[in-house]
């Protein structure tokens, strides 16, 4: 029984107890209601979830608000909560729906009442949950994520009770293309699980009954046609490379370890990452923009859109996992040319300062100049090894640059932004963290010509001789552009295909916990949960060409 509903037993028949002449209305059920808010909500002492409870029955002046066809339809959206990946027992709607099966025309009104509060509660609950998501944006993960459109809870339940129940409650989910495509993945994965699940794909060659294994798990996500042919035909390597590609691997065809691994991860365990993500879109709520800039940290992938269709895709470096790159919003407002690096004062402590008393030549070889305040100085007269904080070090524009050629100015409180980069290599790696937080990008000069486009005079070949100038140069764009630094480890393609990434920084790991109110382990806590970022180009000196590469 619900703790909430109270026992239902003892709830006098209120017609006997004589407390109707208290009130004008003469409605039993009423008067009835107004008791179980009494004792939900009590007057004066309404916080958190029992002002909302109250103010919804106040105004509609206590009248019952689930009986009869609004009540079953109500009851369906609590029982359908699943779809959008939540939990239908956090608000007790089997519980419920036993409940309300006893209730008939001779249930005495009492106890249809205290149905009716019980069902509020747990609306205003999934209402709740669906408009701003199941846990506050206090984590790391989530603080800094867009700012959501504000929602009344009591407002969408009167909407609710006036109306279709289902639908106002749905409509306060996001209303973007990206949560609905992926509660459709959710509900395949859910009919997969249903149907037993898809197997795994044993250790060795991909023949005999290793073959079949593949085979069939592959058919059970629609990506080949179950038969029984004992060959690995090019269909079965042409949906092993899908698979690869929806999944971050080299598309190569073949089953190696990483292949695998990521084949026999059990398809409960792709629900709860899909449940997971929802989440983290319900944090947003709000859909990209139009035109601009979204990241995505799990993928490793910049995109940029115009007028709501992607335009350019490019790979990205993101930060490492003990300096990750924050979720946050912004805004890019110009693109530098031949960028100056002011390089961060924990940088310049904890790794070029043991690089010059290892080698005293290192950074007139970066092309780094050493400055106490705006005075140039000249390095050698600086004490390494208790490096003073007036000291600071810049790297002049150039091919060693650790910014490259064009940075992209974002200004955020995390001093983090978009660049190039001389360590090109990196591009070619599957799995990309390796910076101290900022984003380099594959394609610096593509995404420069895009974000510059409106203005005549900066072609492409324009920007490509400013370039050769060495010259520092600012160019504001016409219209600052919006940009999401996001992190979603489940999504989908605008074709519906579902990908997954790679949890880089352990905040699945957190969130699930939050969402299970446990505490994250420490060894999650320890490296995420920072609120403070610094950013830098790359990893630590090692005394080659160039550094941070």
């Amino acid at each position: 029984m619900m703790r909430w509903i109270g026992v239902l037993g003892s709830v006098c028949l209120l017609a006997g107890c004589g407390l109707l002449a208290r009130y004008d209305d003469g409605n039993a059920l009423v008067e009835a209601v107004r008791t179980q808010v009494d004792r939900a909500a009590p007057q004066g002492d309404g916080g958190g979830e029992q002002a909302p409870l109250r103010r919804f029955y106040e105004a509609r002046s206590y009248r019952a608000a689930w009986q009869g066809r609004q009540g079953e339809a109500a009851l369906q959206a609590l029982l359908r909560s699943g779809t959008h990946g939540l939990d239908p027992m956090q608000y007790h709607a089997t519980e419920l729906a036993e409940q309300r099966q006893k209730l008939d025309g001779r249930t005495p009104d009492g106890e249809r009442a205290a149905w009716d509060v019980a069902m509020t509660r747990s609306l205003l609950h999934l209402a709740v949950h669906l408009g701003q998501g199941q846990v506050q944006p206090d984590l790391r993960q989530a603080k800094n994520a867009p700012a959501r459109p504000a929602m009344d809870p009591v407002a969408a339940l009167e909407r609710a009770a006036n109306g279709n129940p289902a639908a106002e409650l749905d409509a306060l989910a996001p209303e973007n293309d990206a949560y609905v495509r992926l509660r459709h993945a959710l509900a395949r994965l859910h009919g997969i699980a249903a149907a037993g699940g898809w197997g795994t794909v044993p250790a060795g060659p991909a023949t005999g009954p290793a073959l079949v294994a593949l085979r069939h798990r592959l058919a059970a996500e629609g990506l080949v046609p179950v038969e029984q042919t004992p060959a690995f035909d090019a269909a079965l390597a042409g949906a092993l490379k899908r698979f690869q590609e929806d999944h971050g691997l080299p598309a190569t065809g073949k089953v190696d370890d990483a292949t695998r691994a990521e084949l026999n991860v059990p398809v409960e365990d792709r629900i709860e990452t899909v449940q997971l993500n929802l989440e983290r879109l319900r944090w947003m709520r709000r859909p990209a923009a139009p035109r601009g800039l979204t990241v995505n940290i799990p993928a490793f992938e910049l995109e940029l859109r115009d007028a709501g269709k992607a335009v350019l895709t490019s790979r990205i470096v993101v930060g490492k996992s003990w300096s990750p790159t924050p979720v946050f919003s912004d805004e890019v407002v110009s693109v530098i040319v031949n960028p100056v690096w002011n390089v961060p004062g924990s940088i310049t402590r904890d790794e070029i300062a043991p690089a010059m008393q290892r080698d005293p030549g290192y950074l007139a070889r970066q092309h780094m100049r050493v400055f106490r305040g705006e005075e140039e100085i000249d390095p050698s007269s600086v004490d390494w090894s208790a490096l003073p904080e007036t000291v600071s070090v810049r790297q002049d524009p150039g091919n060693d640059n650790a910014l490259g050629r064009v940075k992209f100015q974002m200004p955020n409180k995390f001093d983090i932004y978009l660049h190039d980069t001389p360590a090109g290599h990196l591009f070619a790696k599957e799995t990309r963290a390796f910076s101290h937080g900022c984003i380099r990008v594959e394609k610096p000069l593509e995404l420069a010509a895009a974000l510059l486009a409106d203005q005549p005079t900066w072609t492409p070949p324009r920007i490509e001789e400013a370039i050769a100038s060495e010259e520092t140069r600012e160019v504001k764009l016409t219209r600052p552009l919006p940009i999401d630094i996001t992190y979603f480890t489940a999504w989908t393609t605008s074709s519906g295909e579902l990908r997954f990434g790679p949890d880089v920084y352990g905040l699945d790991r957190e969130l699930a916990a939050a969402l299970k109110g446990r505490r994250p382990d420490d060894t999650v806590a320890r490296g995420l949960l920072r609120s403070k970022q610094r950013s830098a180009p790359e990893t630590a000196p090692t005394g080659g060409s160039t550094p941070w590469l």
